[in-house]
């Protein structure tokens, strides 16, 4: 199920597909065997439940969630130009510093 996501992610990275992550189906004109191998796929299973599974994984951790910014004023992030653009998990009792390597 890794393996169908990750290159349902990568032919959208291509532009080859239509797809969001964790969904049940995924749009693209261009079928190869690897289109086909994931349709097949989540026609039986309606998912590839990688997204679930990690989802579950950073719940049950404790993840506190940090959003480094690089101006206060406009909430540019950190990482990119977005306001609040930068999401960071980070495990509980975590500092400043592990947010943001330096």
């Amino acid at each position: 199920s890794a393996r169908i996501e990750a290159s349902l992610v990568a032919a959208r990275a291509r532009g080859e597909v239509t797809y969001v992550d964790g969904a049940a189906d995924f749009e693209g004109a261009s079928f190869k065997a690897a289109d086909a191998a994931a349709a097949a796929y989540l026609g039986a299973w309606g998912a590839t439940g990688t997204l679930e599974a990690i989802s579950r994984a950073v719940a049950k951790a404790g993840a506190r969630f940090a959003y480094p910014v690089a101006d206060f004023e406009s909430l540019r992030g950190a990482f990119s130009e977005a306001a609040l653009g930068d999401c960071v998990a980070l495990r509980p009792g975590a500092t400043v510093e592990d947010a943001v390597p330096t």
